[in-house]
């Protein structure tokens, strides 16, 4: 009992008699089918058998059939296939993606003018010789007959900078200087040299503002200088200008600065005061100063001095405070972007704001504005109307323009006028031009106005310097040829 039971623990099951044998076809490779993993049905093939002798020598199939996996199964090359196809689907996915965001970067980005050519002949705009040369916030002085232009730093702003390709002297000065006698020839200071305003003040912070994949640039956060003569024989020149706050880096203040009027306007300016001059950081701060002079009977402003009043008109830098998007502000809620007065003080001459005038708002930014307004000039016409320039829209993108309002009052109501005064295409080639500076013709003859406006350049998109003739007729402004 004990063998037999030996016996049936050892012996497979079923039963030899009943199992199907090896050699047969039919039902059998079924079977050994259903035992096999799907990994093995479909991607190995069977081998050759082994041959075997049994016990009395005659040579048998080995009873376990043999498979190998196969890279020449059906299978296994079907889905080699498949997968080629799917990579190729992917590439060509991925390509078109690429291509479509290519083009809908070079649509959304300012389509730039490389040479003077792109404009038509009859047009009034003149591009400067400074070609390649990113000058923004372009500010026009006159002394001893002849013309001077102060610019933001030259790293300011730049578009698609390409790696290690900078302009000579790349951010190495403040603001920028140069000088021309007929407004389209300029010699320009080398910005190693050029120490207009060597230090913002204690209140500021060096710029960390970087172009593409550049390095951090000190100078870059310094911008829109104007310069204001005082009055009298020993007045000095003051320099109003931007400069990032050193309270809250990623906000500016407007800061004032004087030099000796014999030194002209190279300076070197100093900072008058330890603290900025206008700083509303709640607000998101403030940029873009210009110094405007009215006569005592045009504004409602009370005075206690009969020296004629001056003011300086500037932007609140709102769009600091944004939800993102185009210039930081075009995500709702929109932060507004005010363009106010300031009346300043008549016994310092400018260095301080007046004590009994607050700042008045000109002008709010409206939806057909985009994210912003800003860079506001205002002059008067010899017709005693009220001209506030001002752009509107993002530097950065081609919708930039020049805008403008007029009133009859110094502080207002302004009117806007219907249309943008310039704006990209305009003249066969303008691209995002804005930053207006307004003034009067050489021996105060007629208007003349800089601006920038994109190019392109080996150094990437800059702001380029052009000028133009400008005609004040009524509340209407327009465009001319210089010397008009």
């Amino acid at each position: 009992m004990e063998n037999k039971v030996q016996v049936l623990e050892t012996e497979s099951w079923p039963p030899s008699e009943t199992r199907p044998r090896e050699d047969l076809p039919g039902p059998k490779a079924n079977n050994q089918d259903e035992k096999l993993s799907i990994l093995k049905r479909l991607f190995y093939r069977p081998s050759i058998p082994q041959q075997s002798h049994s016990d009395g020598g005659q040579a048998t199939s080995s009873s376990k059939s043999q498979r190998r996996f196969s890279f020449r199964s059906r299978r296994c090359l079907a889905l080699i296939g498949i997968s080629i196809m799917l990579i190729v689907i992917i590439v060509v996915v991925l390509s078109t993606l690429l291509a479509r965001n290519s083009r809908a970067k070079a649509s959304s980005s300012p389509p730039m003018p490389g040479s003077p050519s792109d404009f038509v002949p009859e047009s009034p705009i003149q591009r400067t010789n400074l070609h390649g040369v990113n000058f923004p916030d372009p500010f026009l002085y006159q002394s001893s007959g002849k013309w001077y232009t102060l610019g933001t730093n030259n790293a300011a702003g730049i578009l698609d900078a390409p790696n290690n390709t900078f302009a000579q002297d790349y951010g190495d000065s403040n603001i920028q200087l140069a000088s021309s006698t007929d407004l389209v020839h300029w010699t320009l200071s080398p910005e190693s040299t050029t120490k207009v305003l060597a230090d913002s003040g204690h209140w500021s912070i060096s710029g960390t503002n970087t172009v593409g994949k550049a390095p951090p640039v000190p100078k870059a956060s310094d911008w829109a200088p104007d310069i204001y003569k005082q009055t009298g024989a020993s007045g000095d020149l003051l320099l109003y200008y931007t400069a990032a706050s050193a309270e809250r880096p990623g906000r500016h203040c407007i800061g004032v600065a004087s030099t000796p009027a014999s030194n002209g306007p190279a300076g070197p300016f100093v900072p008058a005061s330890a603290d900025p001059l206008i700083c509303p950081l709640a607000q998101g701060g403030a940029i873009d100063p210009a110094t405007f002079v009215d006569s005592p009977s045009n504004t409602t402003n009370t005075t206690t001095s009969a020296e004629t009043p001056l003011y300086l008109v500037y932007k609140v830098d709102g769009n600091t405070l944004g939800h993102g998007g185009e210039c930081g502000n075009t995500v709702p809620p929109l932060a507004p972007t005010p363009l106010m007065l300031q009346r300043l003080d008549a016994a310092s001459s400018g260095l301080r704001t007046a004590a009994d005038s607050p700042p008045v708002q000109l002008l709010a930014r409206s939806d057909a504005d985009g994210p912003l307004i800003e860079a506001p000039t205002l002059v008067r016409s010899a017709q005693g109307v009220y001209f506030l320039f001002f752009s509107s829209g993002c530097t950065r993108a081609n919708d930039y323009d020049v805008k403008y309002a007029t009133a009859d009052r110094v502080d207002g109501p302004y009117a806007r006028a219907s249309e943008p005064l310039l704006q990209t295409g305009d003249f066969g080639g303008l691209v995002a031009p804005g930053s207006v500076s307004v003034s009067r013709g050489m021996k105060g003859e007629g208007w003349v106005m800089a601006f920038a406006a994109r190019v392109q350049s080996q150094f990437g998109g800059v702001r380029e310097l052009f000028v133009t003739g400008l005609e004040l007729d009524g509340k209407v402004a327009k465009v001319v040829e210089l010397g008009s």
